[in-house]
């Protein structure tokens, strides 16, 4: 599964919430208004069954309405939308547990939300870590080839990728700062290239090399991954332990968990020891073939 590049985009945020409330206690006091009955205080009260009108409209507005397109109105009119973890539509449900955390989220006038996404690593309020649910779209990137500054869909986001509107370049997001993506970058180029000759033609090792030019590190991990999966090879304890550094990087502990089962499995397979960019072929006769690095230090 791709991580989704998140930021807290709070300029779109805000003004989506404030523009929903805005609306939703337009609809209140119209409602009260229009059903109610005059007061002691000079305004209007709903009684009896009239009542139920309020909580079924705001069950409407928000949780109905968010589960339909992932939008409220709000959200619409900034152009952001709510996704699960893994990009797809969310359902009912999620709608739900995001709307009634909003009375814990909004507390101080929002100052709740904004502590806490300002200190999640996926830019998530309390109500979108219930749900497991994220807010995309909106987002700033300028294109890699002629800098133009762009305002990402929701779509783009969630793909990872973005054409510039200017010059027709097809862009890709990074993840993490510029620092961590040079460390991941010479990270897994390290990997890649201490690999034996014998996989240079592999068609993953291929395509994990193509990912890893477009800085889609989560994408060339996994086919790293099947590589491994697909081959009859055995790989050093040094492979598996960067590897699993990059899995832990690029936040994915089902990789991580491979790793180690893979570096279990190694040392009980393989009697003895495997030296880093090497690996241990299995052939027909049941022994093993040893396939050497060619890359400098090996």
């Amino acid at each position: 599964m791709r991580s989704i590049k998140t930021e807290a985009n709070y300029r779109s945020r805000i003004p989506a919430s404030i523009i929903d409330y805005i609306l939703f206690y337009g609809l209140f006091f119209m409602y009260v208004y229009l059903l109610g009955e005059p007061n002691e205080d000079g305004g209007y009260s709903v009684f009896g069954f009239t009542t139920l009108g309020i909580p079924l409209m705001w069950f409407i507005y928000f949780p109905v309405i968010e589960s339909l397109g992932g939008q409220t109105l709000g959200h619409r009119i900034m152009s952001i939308r709510v996704v699960t973890k893994s990009g797809k539509a969310i359902d009912l449900g999620q709608a739900l547990k995001r709307r009634l955390a909003d009375m814990i989220d909004f507390q101080f006038f929002g100052l709740v939300a904004l502590l806490v996404i300002r200190n999640s690593k996926t830019n998530q309020r309390l109500g979108d870590m219930w749900a497991g649910t994220l807010v995309v779209g909106g987002i700033k990137q300028y294109c890699q080839d002629c800098h133009e500054k762009l305002v990402l869909s929701a779509k783009e986001q969630v793909a990872g990728r973005y054409t510039c509107s200017e010059c027709g370049a097809i862009n890709y997001l990074q993840q993490g700062s510029a620092t961590e993506a040079r460390s991941i970058r010479k990270q897994m180029e390290d990997v890649l290239h201490r690999l034996p000759a014998v996989f240079h033609k592999n068609q993953e090792f291929i395509v994990a090399n193509d990912y890893l030019s477009h800085n889609e590190w989560t994408l060339a991990l996994e086919s790293m991954v099947e590589m491994t999966r697909k081959s009859n090879h055995l790989f050093s304890q040094e492979f598996w332990l960067k590897l699993k550094d990059i899995a832990k990087m690029v936040n994915q502990p089902h990789i991580v968990d491979f790793c180690h089962e893979q570096m279990l499995h190694t040392t009980k397979e393989f009697k003895g020891i495997l030296e880093e960019g090497h690996t241990a072929e299995l052939t027909k006769d049941g022994t093993f073939q040893i396939h050497k690095s060619d890359s400098p230090g090996q």
